[in-house]
């Protein structure tokens, strides 16, 4: 897998990506049974950020609903191509994407389509964004 951690500005929060090829698909509705399990069990994970209106501008955080949220956090893609350069492509529009202010700021996408080669040795692969 690739793991990379950025942030663009000093003063802005850090973006940890991380990408990993499986030799084999997954099952959706087992892989949702994991992160509920053993992802969405910290607060953090089950929580947005929320500004305060104050003169402060403190930062607090609300706690949602685990099984409401999860699958607003689990997205499923299935590439045209299923080359190394498609895969590329759906995660730079990807990053693009702001953070909806209404979830926690994570995100799994499932990506189904890929063409085993050199590049690519598997058949999913598995997107998350921190």
């Amino acid at each position: 897998g690739i793991v990379r951690a950025h942030t663009l500005e000093p003063t802005k929060a850090m973006n940890i990506e991380c990408l990993m090829v499986l030799d084999r698909s997954i099952d959706r509705s087992a892989f949702r049974s994991v992160l509920l399990e053993r992802g969405l069990c910290y607060h953090r994970m089950r929580s947005r950020i929320k500004a305060d209106s104050s003169k402060w501008g403190r930062h607090f955080f609300v706690e949602l609903d685990p099984e409401a949220i999860v699958d607003k956090m689990l997205h499923e893609t299935r590439l045209t191509d299923g080359t190394w350069q498609d895969l590329q492509a759906l995660l730079s529009r990807e990053l693009l994407k702001p953070w909806r202010q209404d979830l926690p700021h994570w995100e799994v996408h499932v990506i189904r389509g890929l063409r085993r080669s050199p590049d690519l040795p598997g058949e999913t692969a598995l997107f998350f964004r921190l």
